[in-house]
């Protein structure tokens, strides 16, 4: 009885890494979107400082100017020049600063340590 069992076990483990395919990660379109999307985001916020990292392993960092529906472009902080960047090539999109987790983070550290050092101020006072 545990022969079948332990034969299906075997045939299960060895099928269904063959039913998913694989997807590959370069400019996929849910990738794409997003990149787009924040490009957008910032300009309209203003906050058009960016590090940029491209699917070719380059590091930018610069302004971002403008934005197409293909394509946006930065000036580089280094050369000041403009460079054209299409949204498909871009792997990671960085702003400038703490992002809101971060920010979130010091300001309940911040609260634990007040709460720390009023209920010690208690304490020592009460007795």
């Amino acid at each position: 009885m545990t022969k079948p069992k332990g034969l299906f076990l075997a045939l299960v483990l060895i099928c269904v890494p063959l039913a998913y395919p694989a997807h590959a990660q370069s400019g996929s379109p849910d990738a794409t979107a997003q990149i787009k999307a924040d490009v957008a985001k910032r300009i309209a916020h203003k906050n058009a400082h960016v590090k940029i990292e491209l699917r070719n392993g380059d590091k930018l960092q610069g302004r971002i100017e403008q934005a197409d529906d293909n394509k946006f472009t930065i000036r580089d902080d280094k050369t000041k020049n403009n460079i054209d960047i299409n949204y498909s090539d871009v792997v990671k999109l960085k702003g400038q600063g703490l992002g809101a987790g971060k920010k979130i983070g010091i300001i309940v550290a911040a609260a634990v340590v007040v709460v720390g050092i009023v209920g010690y101020i208690a304490v020592r006072n009460a007795f």
